[in-house]
């Protein structure tokens, strides 16, 4: 049985794990079943295709809270503050690397919503439904 911080680190680990690959693996999915939307550089103007990556984005963060929450199961929402954190500094580095690729307005958005989405899937992975019990 592991102590209560080491699955704490472990439900962090495995969320940002579970974000950072589903994420880039969208990334990564995209242009090949859309390549006529997408310039030679990487970049598109659609503004659907870019909406649909946020959402994606949002809602792997969301699911990455769910994760470290149902894995830590102890202080849930400041562990998923945590890795909202942890995703927040990859997602600037990323950005810091490919800048021009996603429009501004999108990258606010997706680092404004990030900690949110997270701290949200942690809270959603605790709330008891009558019926369980």
């Amino acid at each position: 049985m592991l102590p209560r911080i080491m699955r704490g680190l472990l439900g962090i680990l495995s969320g940002l794990i579970c974000w950072a690959s589903l994420c880039w693996g969208i990334n990564a999915l995209l242009p090949f079943f859309f390549p006529k939307m997408f310039n030679s550089d990487g970049t598109t103007d659609n503004f659907l295709l870019n909406l649909l990556v946020l959402l994606f984005c949002l809602d792997f963060s969301f699911l990455a809270g769910l994760i470290c929450a149902r894995i830590g199961k102890i202080h849930e929402r400041r562990f998923a503050f945590v890795l909202g954190l942890l995703q927040l500094g990859v997602a600037l580095y990323v950005y810091q690397k490919n800048w021009l690729r996603p429009p501004l307005g999108f990258s606010i958005a997706l680092l404004t919503l990030m900690l949110p989405a997270a701290i949200g899937g942690a809270v959603y992975e605790t709330i008891k439904d009558p019926e369980d019990e």
